[in-house]
């Protein structure tokens, strides 16, 4: 009995070897590619962590200013006009301050479209700050003075997220 052995041609060789070359190498960038974008995808999932941590760490700090900047009005409306020597032209620009913010925080509560998320990041000092200049004469000056504090209040959300997407 004779054994042939097969000799396949030397251009089908060199075939073979180019393809399991290729598919090596597309194996290899496959799992490269899949090696850096896992990282990637870690570390955005860390700076989302770090972000939300921040926004609770931010809420916290506004709730705490929002009780704080309560206590000051209830001592300054208590302290404020019953004193004897105070200025009744400040006392009067005070109040209207202070009636300009609850007009600000009853406007935004009867807007339900003016009530975004964000809208819970302002501190009283922000709701003060947007007071201190709104004009609710006409329309447009009472849009221009909410606007003002959403704002404000875009900008409280848009920065943390901001560094935290740069790191």
């Amino acid at each position: 009995m004779r054994c042939t052995h097969f000799d396949p041609d030397p251009d089908a060789k060199i075939l073979a070897v180019a393809l399991a070359a290729t598919l090596a190498g597309g194996v290899i960038y496959q799992t490269l590619t899949v090696r850096r974008q896992h990282a990637e995808l870690s570390a955005a999932h860390d700076r989302f962590g770090r972000s939300s941590a921040d926004l609770v760490k931010l809420q916290r700090t506004t709730e705490a200013a929002r009780r704080r900047a309560l206590t000051l009005q209830s001592e300054l409306a208590r302290i404020g006009p019953t004193k004897p020597d105070a200025d009744p032209t400040m006392a009067a620009e005070i109040a209207a301050w202070l009636a300009r913010v609850e007009k600000l925080k009853d406007l935004f509560t009867q807007h339900s479209t003016a009530a975004t998320p964000e809208m819970s990041l302002p501190i009283e000092k922000d709701w003060f700050d947007a007071a201190r200049d709104a004009d609710f004469t006409t329309d447009e000056t009472t849009r221009k003075s909410l606007a003002g504090l959403r704002d404000r209040a875009k900008s409280k959300l848009v920065e943390p997220l901001k560094k935290a997407l740069v790191q």
